[in-house]
């Protein structure tokens, strides 16, 4: 499918129409078993491949994407004409061919359907026959991808695999959700759904109540904030002047240290290359709560006219369908020294909703919390309806302890943090 499309792009670049090229093809598969209450309801194949291009038309960038070969030439024409309607972006070029060591990691066997099928199911089956269940799903994907371009680059990302379970449970008027992604199967599924259970026991017990005081983020709700916090060192914000983080900056405790890395085999956003063909490697974002690196990719990076070579690799593509953008690859944090018996009483949040609505320039918040709990003396007591409210800046220069042992789930390698200056309201 991609030779047609390059085909014709190498033929429009000898002519002259335009001055470079890219081309992304990827290919998913998936599988997912649905249940509510206590019988599997759904189970869905899916199945989607396609082509994502970039054209560079008089230093400006186009882009279109297909599903067939049929299409090349549309697809192809339409980038030209998108092009028209960009910014000059002069100093953008393509990734340049370089050798791209390619890892192929341990992954699910792609092959083998029936035991990959029977063990969802099992997975499905244990949540079912847990006390409370409300609905669950069970997912299992497989993915890979294949990048060219005009300046020789050629990279393949061979098959690799992701399994997923979720799981809500509801007690009276408490309903908690939860949720494992790892890029194998896992002992770990099992348990997912007796943890959910107790935490939906808690916070049917649980009252509303305001703290003052030291507060745990535990790692789900961690990666929601980190989420909205990271956003503030990508190099579009950077570009379009919505951050006030700079380089050398303490945006962060002494003790926190961010790391990006595509090559830790252990979450599920590793890679071989970024989404502009950039061989993967480990960054630094922040060391001991100071600012290293704003994440940039290709064309941001050549919008602030900075050293390509120096300012890239930060490429991420939601699907072939959607136009290359800025983001992080796994996300991991240096582990400390913190344990929960460190404290006499502390809060502990476990997840949050709502972080659309925190303002992403001051970072003021007030977030609904959807699980929590106050530890005394080593007893647990709910709390439920109520806020999480402070500032993500001032609180991450404020971090009281991290604990020793990083949970992995998804594309997150982190422990949990203690703060101080948040309120539970």
């Amino acid at each position: 499918m991609i030779k047609e499309y390059e085909k014709i792009l190498k033929q429009k670049l000898q002519s002259g129409e335009i001055q470079g090229y890219e081309v992304y093809y990827s290919e998913k598969k998936s599988f997912t078993l649905i249940s509510e209450l206590n019988r599997i309801k759904r189970n869905e194949w899916d199945y989607d491949h396609g082509v994502g291009i970039r054209v560079l038309v008089k230093n400006k960038i186009g882009f279109s994407s297909g599903q067939n070969t049929t299409d090349a030439q549309k697809v192809v024409n339409n980038a030209i004409s998108v092009s028209k309607f960009n910014h000059p972006n002069k100093e953008f070029s393509f990734s340049p061919n370089a050798q791209i060591p390619i890892t192929k990691h341990s992954s699910v066997d792609i092959n083998s359907e029936d035991s990959n099928l029977k063990k969802l199911k099992e997975y499905i089956s244990n949540c079912i026959s847990t006390e409370n269940h409300l609905m669950s799903s069970a997912m299992l994907a497989f993915q890979r991808s294949k990048l060219v371009n005009s300046e020789g680059l050629d990279v393949e990302e061979p098959w690799d695999s992701t399994v997923a379970l979720s799981t809500d449970m509801k007690k009276n008027s408490s309903s908690i959700y939860d949720y494992l992604v790892l890029p194998n199967f896992s002992e770990r599924f099992f348990d997912l759904p007796k943890k959910v259970k107790e935490k939906t026991d808690l916070s049917d017990k649980g009252s509303q109540q305001s703290y003052d005081g030291v507060i745990i983020i535990d790692t789900e709700a961690l990666h929601s904030l980190l989420d909205f916090y990271l956003s503030s060192a990508e190099g579009a914000r950077k570009h379009f002047k919505t951050t006030k983080f700079e380089i050398d900056q303490q945006v962060g405790d002494k003790k926190l240290t961010i790391l990006d890395d595509p090559l830790d085999s252990r979450a599920t956003a590793r890679a071989n290359y970024d989404g502009e063909g950039v061989a993967s490697k480990s960054k630094e974002i922040i060391t001991n709560g100071k600012l290293n690196l704003f994440a940039y990719n290709r064309e941001y990076a050549a919008l602030d006219n900075l050293d390509l070579d120096k300012y890239q690799g930060f490429c991420a593509r939601g699907s072939y369908s959607s136009s290359p953008g800025i983001g992080f690859s796994n996300i991991s944090l240096k582990p400390g020294r913190g344990k929960f018996e460190d404290f006499d009483k502390v809060a502990v949040v476990e997840s949050v909703f709502g972080l659309h609505t925190a303002n992403p320039v001051s970072g003021k918040f007030g977030l609904p919390i959807n699980n929590g709990y106050i530890l005394e003396k080593g007893k647990k007591t709910g709390i439920k309806d109520v806020m999480l409210s402070g500032n993500i800046f001032e609180g991450l220069k404020n971090i009281v302890s991290i604990a020793k042992e990083p949970v992995i789930n998804d594309s997150y390698i982190t422990p949990w943090i203690a703060v101080e200056g948040w309120h539970i309201v």
